[in-house]
């Protein structure tokens, strides 16, 4: 059931971590944030999340970082990531994409379709 999966969402912009938090939660999910990269890192440890939602231009230490770290730690790289950008730049396209299980843009993706796209994703893993 939905609301047993936590995902934790790393985004800079107040704004829309409130968003995705409030809808990720209306949806059934368990929601954790982080504002930057290298809270992302704590919470993961701390938190272990069922999946992340990662935006990529994060301050401190930014979102290719974030998931090079999380993949290197045999306790955190079987967590999913799906990162959710602004920046659709070739080399973070290139860094990211073995890592993550999309690459999605925020101007090109509405909350529910993320929200879509995450249920799929546990659909299938299940």
């Amino acid at each position: 059931m939905k609301f047993f999966r936590k995902i934790l969402v790393v985004e800079d912009d107040s704004e829309l971590l409130r968003l995705y938090k409030i809808r990720l939660e209306k949806a059934g999910y368990k929601v954790v944030t982080a504002e930057d990269g290298e809270k992302a890192v704590v919470k993961a440890i701390g938190e272990t999340p069922d999946l992340i939602l990662l935006d990529l231009m994060l301050p401190k230490q930014g979102g290719i970082q974030v998931i090079r770290i999380l993949k290197s730690n045999p306790m955190l790289k079987e967590i999913p990531i799906l990162v959710l950008t602004a920046y659709d730049h070739f080399n973070y396209r290139k860094d990211a994409q073995p890592h993550v299980i999309d690459f999605l843009l925020k101007t090109e993706v509405t909350p529910q379709k993320i929200i879509e796209i995450i249920d799929e994703y546990f659909s299938v893993k299940s």
